[in-house]
């Protein structure tokens, strides 16, 4: 009894073996030929077949997908890659968007997937993606077109603050762009920031020379500078009537005569472009200040 007991006992431990040897054949030959097909989806890759690599990448997916012990997930990345330079955007999606899924990271994935989203008006994603494009350390065309499209992106969402970091980066490619400068204009207004916002004035002025925002904005402030050193100057001599204090006064009234026809011109510039009774009561105020009733009367009217 205990000679069978040792017999089924060996019997038993040979299957396992066997077994095993098997398993082990069927691994390395699953390996092998996994190898074997990601080598020639490379292949094609290399030379520019980027259809017959992408369907070489569609065959690996269909059979070993699931098989963990050979299927990595940075596969995803390289067969994403074959189908985009390939133009299937269908795959190309779907492969980058399971690799994501799956903790994968490249700046070719966040770029695709930034300019899918952008495609399908997802501007949220679309930010997402290019935030995480930007923080490999992306440089040439590619990245400097990538860069200019996020400023815009962040313009769109009214994220100004990040827009504002971004500006030093495109400047430079950007300054004579008209749309670029009206949206630095615009971030710089939001922020408050003067310093940069005076430079996006004379920035969009140059390149655009009857632009609302931008020639209001102009007109307006030289016009608060000189009515205020108008009214300091009269109430000064109210409080001194003296010689000398009127000897000031006629003075200042040259160099202050001379600001107020430069805001003249300035509103005039913008009503003729842009009509609006704002400007002309602009208008109407500074011919007063300039002693032109006639005038003065004329805006008056076509401010009311």
């Amino acid at each position: 009894m205990l000679l069978i007991s040792k017999t089924v006992d060996v019997r038993l431990k040979g299957y396992i073996l066997i077994g095993l040897v098997a398993l082990l054949m069927a691994s390395c030959s699953v390996s092998k030929n996994f190898t074997a097909l990601t080598n020639n989806a490379e292949s094609y890759y290399n030379k520019g077949e980027y259809a017959k690599a992408t369907a070489a990448w569609q065959q690996i997916i269909a059979n070993y997908g699931k098989v963990g012990s050979v299927f990595t997930a940075d596969n995803y990345l390289k067969a994403a890659k074959s189908a985009a330079k390939a133009g299937n955007d269908e795959l190309a999606f779907q492969w980058y968007d399971k690799a994501r899924l799956k903790g994968q990271s490249s700046p070719e994935m966040w770029l695709y997937l930034a300019h899918h989203y952008h495609k399908i008006d997802n501007l949220s994603k679309e930010l997402d993606a290019l935030g995480y494009y930007f923080s490999f350390d992306v440089k040439g065309t590619e990245a400097l077109k990538a860069r200019e499209r996020y400023f815009e992106a962040l313009v769109e969402s009214e994220n100004y603050e990040q827009a504002i970091k971004e500006w030093p980066y495109i400047e430079s490619d950007v300054k004579n762009n008209k749309d670029y400068v009206e949206m630095y204009f615009e971030v710089c207004q939001s922020l408050n920031r003067e310093p940069e916002l005076n430079k996006a004035q004379e920035m969009l002025l140059k390149l655009d020379p009857t632009n609302e925002d931008a020639l209001f904005r102009k007109a307006r402030l030289l016009y608060s500078s000189v009515e205020k050193r108008y009214k300091n100057q009269m109430a000064a001599y109210e409080k001194n009537h003296t010689r000398s204090q009127y000897s000031k006064l006629l003075k200042a009234l040259k160099g202050i005569s001379a600001d107020y026809r430069t805001a003249r011109d300035l509103f005039k510039k913008l009503y003729v472009a842009h009509p609006s009774k704002r400007y002309a009561a602009y208008l109407a105020n500074i011919y007063a200040r300039l002693d032109s009733k006639s005038k003065s009367d004329y805006w008056r009217q076509k401010s009311e």
